[in-house]
C-alpha cells in the first residue's frame, strides 16, 4: 500500500536527498510544513520514536501477564513434558476462542475487573494497533497528544488486576500473612513502581527525567 505522505524534499528511492523546486511538489499548506518541519526535527522523532516502541511493549507484556496469571492460578505441577494444568482451566478457554479473551473474561466473572475497564483495555488495544500498523502517519502527524493520558490507563489497569490478585489470591494462600490487617491502599506492585519510574523518565522535563539517576548516585555514594 502506497504511503498518503507527500515528501517536501527531493527523496528518491536511491536516498538521493538534494531539494526539489519543482512547483508540483510545493507544499500547499502551512499546516503540511510544520508537520514536516515537526517530523524531521531529531529530538522530536526519536521522542516519538521511543514512545511508540515503550507503549507497544508495555501492552504486550501486560497481554502476557493476563494470560500467565490466570493459567498459573490452575497450574497443578509439572513432569517431563512440562507444566500440569488442572482441567478446570478448559474451562476457561471455553469462554472464548481468545485465550487473552478467555482470561479476561475469568477476571471479568472474578469481579477483579468489570465493563468499563474491558472498555478501557480495548481502547488501548486500538491505540496499540494503530501504533503498531500506521506508526508512520502517527510520527508525521504528530499525534502524542493524549499519550500520556492513555499510557496511564493502561498502567492502572495492570496495576489493578495486580492489585487484586495480591488481595485476593496470593495474601489468603500464604500463612505469612495471617492475622495481619493489609489495606488494598498500601500494596505497591513492582511493575507500578516501574512503569511509574520510566513514565516520569520518558513524560517529565529534564530535572525530573534526571531525578531517579541523580538520587541513585547519592545514594551510592553516601
Amino acid at each position: 500500500m502506497k504511503s498518503k505522505i507527500m515528501s517536501p524534499l527531493g527523496v528518491n528511492r536511491c536516498g538521493h536527498k538534494k531539494l526539489n523546486n519543482s512547483p508540483t511538489l510545493k507544499l500547499k499548506k502551512m499546516t503540511d510544513y510544520d508537520k514536516w518541519a515537526n517530523f524531521l526535527k531529531p529530538e522530536t522523532l526519536k521522542s516519538n520514536l521511543i514512545n511508540c516502541g515503550f507503549y507497544i511493549s508495555l501492552f504486550e507484556s501486560f497481554k502476557d501477564y493476563i494470560v500467565s496469571s490466570v493459567k498459573d492460578f490452575y497450574m497443578t505441577g509439572f513432569d517431563e513434558t512440562g507444566y500440569i494444568y488442572s482441567k478446570d482451566y478448559s474451562k476457561v478457554l471455553s469462554k472464548n476462542k481468545s485465550e487473552l479473551y478467555a482470561s479476561l473474561a475469568w477476571l471479568v466473572e472474578s469481579e477483579a475487573i468489570d465493563a468499563e475497564d474491558m472498555a478501557n483495555f480495548e481502547k488501548q488495544k486500538k491505540l496499540r494497533n494503530k501504533l503498531a500498523h500506521d506508526m508512520m502517519t502517527c510520527l508525521f502527524e504528530n499525534d502524542f497528544d493524549t499519550y500520556v493520558e492513555n499510557l496511564t490507563c493502561l498502567m492502572s489497569l495492570r496495576t489493578k488486576i495486580e492489585k487484586w490478585w495480591i488481595m485476593n489470591v496470593e495474601i489468603p494462600t500464604n500463612s505469612d500473612f495471617d492475622n495481619q490487617d493489609i489495606k488494598e491502599k498500601d500494596v505497591v506492585t513492582g511493575s507500578e513502581l516501574m512503569n511509574r519510574v520510566m513514565i516520569d523518565i520518558l513524560t517529565g522535563n529534564e530535572d525530573e527525567a534526571n531525578f531517579y539517576y541523580n538520587e541513585f548516585l547519592k545514594a551510592r555514594n553516601n
